[in-house]
């Protein structure tokens, strides 16, 4: 019986799918023969953990931190990745995983490798101890081969900096050394703690990141490059940017109540909590009652933390987004993952950061894997800034205040704020006691200064103030709105006053070289221009005390600083879209904005102090701003003459 054609076609599928199959199966066989192991599978099989370094001695399990398998194997040959960059918390492995990946370059890829690490101690550490811990209890000394030491004249196979292998070495060194990233080409190099590396540092991640691509370049695809940190603060993290670059993969794992892939998380994007935990009637921490809460809706069960093994296991990590750098690879992991740290603890540690900046800092950073970002400081300045710019681009464009604004004007002060080698200044307009306007922002300085040359530091201050003498007797700002200012004229018009607009009142900071600041006040003999100083030890309720000076030649103006701060911190939160207290011109920068909400207010054993926030460090906008409004309420009380300050009286 003749066979029909659909028969022969199916045969023929038949038979193409065999010789697919058989050809892929080749193809893995030859694949191993050539690359050998990789970098997990040779940990399973040939790495032992001694007791002596390890919790959890004996032979290397996969399973017990499956979220580094991938990491590992990034290594191997034919893994694609060239380039990748881990965000972590601590306690979760990945120093050891990488003594594994040595141990599998020693043993099967041996090629020149560099470990860089900015802390000299930890290198050593590594260098001495766990990597010659990897080299005995795996069986790797006969690999180790002799070499001369120079300083010696000793053969050694092992120094504190250096393993020598055939083809092949892996070398230490610190970052915050001239001789990290000589001109020393590696195949695999390994940054650990990135962010460390950076901190005090001029360089960017890219200028680091672009010198250790550099030294690999020779390599080309058979190069690997890994960046790994704890990160730190949001607005200064090197490794967070480097991570936003890559394809930002987590790792995902099975709810074992609904199967449903999911990230474990303290909190999602909201700042809702994706944790459980109980209290007892004393507010005291129930041991065994954390669980992760499953995010999938139609679930939504508590998991406990003995499923945390097996979801683990099953495991995977997923790019989340395409990478900027399409050779990046990017992993962020929390604490959470960590078979060596159990919910409990974690729990525990989160209810002790409760009202501690630090531990909560520490918190984030050590436990979350995240960045630090005080969040008081960011949405104050964020908001700030957005209440100050209309949705719509073209009213956001417009740089002036309305007539109607301006009319509101009835005072301007002027605050300054003395530098190393300049002057920097606010001069503000006051409608009303919690109402102002940012009129103008300056800094003074010679047209040669430099402002890191502090050995002509004095001699420039003294030229910035020269020159802030001539602004102020020739009213020439520089600003639209004073002295020859394009709107002197119509904020002139519309706050109905004859002759030049002047500021009623300026404060200089005499914190900082006060004889410079004394003679410079003196010169006006007590005209406008005063000198200033912050002293929070007035009398209770007092804000500014005014008493002229014969030593300094001048009137001394000191100031309550920290109610003063606080009245300006109240005004930039009751700033809305209805009504602005703080009014800021729209083209000021993002700098501008954080300067301004660089303080903030916390209590420590029973007393409130002002700090810096962690997210910007320069305060000079703020301080320029304290001075101005310190301005104002000198003007109020010389007004009132010794009697209780009426604010609606005095802008009346």
């Amino acid at each position: 019986m003749a066979r029909l054609p659909a028969d022969i076609l199916e045969e023929v599928d038949y038979e193409q799918l065999f010789w697919q199959l058989m050809r892929g199966a080749a193809e893995k066989v030859l694949d191993a023969k050539s690359y050998g192991l990789k970098p997990s599978e040779w940990a399973e099989q040939k790495r032992v953990m001694s007791n002596v370094l390890s919790a959890t001695p004996g032979h290397w399990d996969n399973n017990n931190t499956p979220y580094l398998t991938e990491i590992m194997d990034n290594f191997a040959p034919h893994s694609g990745c060239r380039e990748f960059v881990v965000l972590k918390s601590t306690r979760m492995g990945f120093t050891t995983a990488m003594m594994n990946v040595f141990g599998w370059i020693i043993d099967q890829q041996p090629c020149a490798t560099r470990l860089l690490i900015p802390n000299e101690t930890t290198l050593k550490d590594i260098m001495n101890l766990q990597l010659d811990d990897l080299i005995i209890t795996s069986g790797l000394a006969k690999k180790i081969v002799a070499t001369t030491n120079v300083k010696s004249k000793k053969k050694t196979g092992s120094s504190t900096f250096e393993k020598n292998f055939v083809n092949g070495h892996i070398i230490g060194a610190s970052l915050n050394s001239k001789q990290a990233l000589a001109s020393y080409a590696a195949q695999v190099i390994v940054v650990d703690e990135f962010d460390e590396v950076l901190q005090g540092k001029e360089k960017s991640h890219e200028d680091i990141r672009t010198r250790v691509r550099d030294r690999a370049s020779t390599y080309g695809r058979r190069a690997r490059l890994a960046y790994m940190s704890m990160p730190s603060d949001k607005e200064t993290s090197q490794v967070y940017k480097l991570f936003l670059d890559g394809d930002q993969r987590y790792y995902f794992v099975p709810c074992p109540y609904c199967g449903e892939y999911q990230r474990m998380q303290w909190q999602d994007e909201h700042g809702n909590f994706l944790f459980h935990y109980e209290l007892d009637h004393a507010d005291r921490y129930v041991k065994g009652s954390a669980a992760m809460i499953c995010q999938n809706k139609a679930c939504g069960k508590h998991v406990q933390e003995h499923y945390k093994y097996e979801m683990l296991k099953a495991g995977q990590w997923r790019a989340t987004t395409i990478a900027k750098d399409g050779a990046l690879r990017s992993y962020q992991i929390n604490g959470l993952y960590s078979n060596f740290r159990d919910w409990d603890d974690i729990v525990e540690q989160w209810i002790l950061a409760q009202g501690d900046v630090s531990r909560l800092q520490s918190f984030v950073k050590s436990i979350l894997g995240e960045p630090w970002e005080d969040r008081q400081f960011s949405g104050l300045w964020r908001r700030l800034r957005t209440v100050n710019r209309s949705e719509n681009m073209s009213q956001a464009l417009e740089f002036y205040w309305s007539n109607e604004q301006l009319a509101s004007i009835k005072f301007i002060t002027v605050g300054v704020d003395v530098q190393h080698n300049y002057l920097e200044g606010q001069i503000v307009g006051w409608a009303s006691y919690g109402v102002s306007y940012d009129l103008h922002h300056f800094q003074v300085k010679s047209s040669s200064l430099d402002l890191d040359d502090k050995e002509t530091g004095e001699s420039s201050l003294s030229l910035a103030f020269a020159e802030l003498r001539r602004m102020i007797v020739e009213n020439d700002w520089n600003s639209p709105y004073l002295g020859k200012g394009h709107l002197a004229p119509q904020l002139k018009r519309a706050i109905a006053i004859k002759g030049v607009i002047r500021p009623h009142i300026i404060l200089v900071d005499s914190g900082y070289k006060p004889d410079l600041v004394y003679n410079f006040c003196a010169y006006f003999k007590n005209r406008g221009v005063y000198a200033s100083r912050g002293q929070n030890s007035l009398s209770s309720g007092q804000v500014i005390d005014a008493k002229p000076s014969d030593q300094a030649g001048t009137t001394i103006v000191k100031m309550h600083t920290d109610i003063l701060k606080s009245e300006l911190d109240q005004a930039m939160r009751d700033s809305d879209f209805d009504k602005v207290a703080i009014n800021i011109q729209r083209t000021r920068d993002e700098h501008y904005f954080k300067g301004l909400a660089s303080e903030r207010r916390v209590e420590r054993n029973g007393k409130f102090y002002w700090e810096k926030s962690a997210g910007h460090k320069r305060n000079e906008v703020l301080d320029c701003w304290v001075m101005a409004r310190g301005g104002l309420w000198f003007l109020a009380s010389h007004i009132s003459a010794g009697r209780a300050i009426n604010w609606d009286k005095i802008f009346k």
